[in-house]
């Protein structure tokens, strides 16, 4: 694990999940993050070490400066730091956590109907050194 990058954890098996990654990664030009899959098992170490037992694998972890951030969120703060207007997206937080993380279940729940197949991340250039196993 990279001293100084902020993690992203994220369902490996989702189509939807690794399209914001392949989104966040074309964005992230620092290479602020990097990322390991739920199913790996730096996952299972950083869940642990968290104390992150009872989320379900469709929950987006954020660890950034040892601070954890879950579902809304971890998405509003990776927003924050990727280049281009997402930044604009933290002017949700003003709302409600129920409400946004309701949002959030609600396309988690239906993550695998939105996103019908599993794909790659396609070509993103040298990226081998953001994920973690």
């Amino acid at each position: 694990m990279s001293k100084g990058r902020n993690i992203i954890v994220f369902d490996g098996a989702c189509d939807l999940c690794n399209g914001a990654i392949h989104f966040i990664i074309k964005r992230d030009i620092d290479a602020f993050f990097c990322f390991t899959p739920w199913q790996g098992e730096q996952a299972r170490v950083l869940i642990k070490k968290y104390g992150l037992e009872g989320l379900e694998q469709d929950t987006i972890v954020l660890i950034k400066d040892e601070k954890v951030y879950i579902k809304a969120s971890a998405v509003l703060e990776i927003a924050k730091d990727i280049k281009g207007p997402w930044f604009l997206f933290r002017l949700f937080r003003f709302l409600p956590d129920t409400f946004l993380n309701y949002c959030y279940d609600l396309i988690a729940k239906n993550r695998y109907s939105i996103s019908k197949e599993v794909d790659c991340l396609g070509d993103t250039g040298n990226i081998g050194d953001r994920f973690i196993p």
